[in-house]
């Protein structure tokens, strides 16, 4: 009989134990000290899930992930959507929509004709930004398989450049693209970042 009444106290211990640790893991985050609230609830089958207003950049996925900066509402002057060129409310940031140049000089002359093409159908399937659920230079690096160390070099050259042009990168239209953020390649990860609030 004894050891029928060992086996929920193991297993009571076991769920505190992993409780503890995931609320350790959550609270010693180097993210925002406003996000230590709790994160993680229990549904009926015991396992852990997400609150919706959940911080994304300390949450697991399946992608092995260091610290992930946090977007910070107010950080990026947002364009009102009355006044953008969009013919739809966004979701998502400007930045989320488009490719810049500096981005597509990472192709061969091969590479830059099918882009063509494909960032054309690309743009029709989502009814230009419509239906985007992808940011579209994610899909971008993910078909030519742009190494990092390229996206980073197009990215400190896009600064650069909008440097020079007086562009004010704290502007939702100069919005420079968060590699941490987009080499996650993780749909979830990157829709939080670049949401439009």
């Amino acid at each position: 009989m004894k050891r029928f009444n060992v086996l929920p106290v193991i297993l009571l211990c076991a769920s505190i134990l992993t409780l503890t640790a995931c609320q350790s893991t959550q609270t010693n985050s180097p993210s925002d000290p406003s996000s230590a609230q709790s994160t993680v609830s229990e549904d009926p089958g015991g396992e852990s899930s997400k609150l919706p207003d959940e911080d994304v950049s300390s949450a697991g996925s399946n992608t092995e992930q260091k610290d992930l900066p946090e977007y910070q509402p107010g950080s990026i002057q947002l364009v009102p959507q009355e006044q953008d060129d969009y013919e739809f409310e966004r979701k998502y940031r400007i930045t989320y929509y488009r490719i810049w140049g500096e981005f597509t000089e990472c192709l061969s002359e091969e590479q830059k004709q099918d882009y063509t093409e494909w960032v054309e159908n690309y743009s029709k399937q989502n009814e230009y930004g419509k239906k985007q659920n992808e940011m579209q230079l994610a899909s971008y690096l993910k078909r030519y398989q742009i190494p990092r160390e390229e996206f980073d070099k197009a990215a400190e050259k896009f600064i650069a450049n909008g440097k020079a042009a007086g562009w004010d990168t704290t502007q939702e239209e100069y919005e420079v693209p968060n590699g941490d953020i987009i080499y996650t390649f993780d749909n979830e990860i990157i829709n939080q970042y670049y949401r439009y609030e």
